[in-house]
């Protein structure tokens, strides 16, 4: 790859490190995102951009043993299936821990070749299956999630505080039905 600045940051930028999962491969990068604006919170908008960019990027198709270098690489978000920052960093929590009425729902998210256990946050009177068939937003948020490889047991453990997956194209296991009283 290139040494050359392939961005430039505007006063409000900030360089964002990426992790995309979509059905063929798995991506990461550094994104540029303004600091008043969540990356994630911004794919579960309506402002949702119809390219994320990831600059100095690598990209592992499934089965490769090497990922492939691009200085630019242009994914389709209706292509992510889910994404995190690319540890170490996080993003914040994004909801009040004293919020009344809700509750962490543990799930398992199944998207490509990879596995997401983590925990949805729901409604008490709710179940993910409800949740689900209720649900707008293209992108849904899952809570301290744990990201392993499904076809290959050499790549570690990802951790990461907050992920957002795609509603549609993935599998989600819910280990309950129960609603609270």
């Amino acid at each position: 790859m290139t040494n050359e600045k392939l961005y430039q940051l505007g006063p409000d930028d900030e360089v964002f490190p990426l992790m995309i999962y979509s059905a063929q491969y798995i991506a990461w990068g550094e994104a540029i995102t303004k600091k008043t604006i969540r990356f994630l919170k911004l794919l579960r908008t309506p402002m949702c951009p119809t390219y994320v960019v990831l600059y100095q990027a690598k990209v592992l198709m499934s089965g490769a043993s090497q990922p492939m270098a691009f200085p630019v690489f242009h994914i389709s978000t209706a292509d992510i299936l889910g994404i995190h920052p690319m540890p170490p960093t996080q993003e914040p929590y994004d909801y009040d821990t004293e919020e009344a009425n809700r509750k962490m729902e543990p799930v398992t998210v199944l998207m490509g070749f990879f596995r997401m256990d983590g925990k949805m946050r729901i409604s008490t009177h709710s179940n993910i299956t409800q949740m689900l068939d209720a649900a707008k937003e293209p992108y849904l948020p899952v809570y301290d999630a744990t990201i392993t490889s499904i076809a290959s047991s050499k790549h570690k453990a990802l951790h990461t505080q907050v992920a957002v997956v795609r509603r549609s194209n993935i599998f989600i296991a819910a280990y309950s039905t129960e609603k609270s009283p």
